[in-house]
């Protein structure tokens, strides 16, 4: 591993993204319904449904301020993953504390703000311990649900660094989304949240094994036996 991914951002990337960060590119008021909300990460505010038109299932991260290499880093690598549609700024709705100039009193209000966000492809799926089947199952039953996804995220996990030169880190049961057959059965898994600081780079040279090793040591901790 050598530094977050990616190494380096040029200004093409700035530009193509968030303008070089001056939000020249204002995507819309409105576009993230925020009754829908999915996840709160440490730099964003969240993911919420995206409310535009489009012929994809989008979502939409609304980030925090600045637009920083972890920002543009994010989109690149889901551009990369084939899952990034646009990016640049929202007019969002937020709640903030206003202090009263009459009374004194702290008051919430809602208030629209310029906020960086990107918009992307919906990931499919849902997280392991979200579905029935891990709520409603014995230990046996969940260890054997997490024995069929570890190939699974594995052959993800490779398959990315082959093709892209980075790796997940990340691998948290909530980031990765599992699908079912109709039997009832883990066929696919896929991961979710290409946000910093999740994506490191991997120098070259690097072989397969040490790559393999790192992923069985990661997988131990974020999906323990029980």
């Amino acid at each position: 591993m050598t530094a977050f991914y990616p190494i380096t951002i040029s200004r093409h990337d700035k530009d193509k993204y968030f303008k070089g960060g001056d939000f020249t590119r204002y995507l819309g008021k409105d576009l993230a319904v925020d009754e829908e909300k999915e996840k709160v990460g440490r730099n964003n505010i969240g993911v919420f449904a995206y409310n535009g038109r489009s012929k994809f299932n989008l979502v939409i991260k609304v980030l925090l301020h600045p637009v920083d290499d972890g920002v543009y880093g994010e989109a690149m690598t889901l551009d990369d993953m084939g899952l990034y549609v646009n990016s640049g700024f929202v007019s969002f709705k937020t709640v903030n504390s206003v202090k009263d100039p009459r009374t004194g009193k702290i008051k919430k209000v809602k208030q629209n703000s310029n906020h960086p966000a990107i918009i992307m492809k919906r990931v499919g799926g849902e997280p392991i311990t979200e579905t029935p089947e891990w709520k409603n199952g014995s230990k046996k039953g969940r260890n054997r649900m997490i024995a069929a996804v570890e190939p699974l995220v594995k052959a993800e996990v490779m398959d990315i660094w082959a093709k892209h030169g980075f790796i997940y880190m990340d691998l948290n049961m909530g980031n990765v989304h599992i699908f079912f057959n109709s039997q009832g059965r883990i066929i696919d898994a896929q991961l979710f949240d290409f946000g910093y600081p999740g994506v490191v780079a991997v120098k070259r040279g690097t072989r397969q094994a040490e790559i393999e090793k790192w992923f069985e040591d990661c997988w131990d901790y974020f999906w323990p036996q029980y």
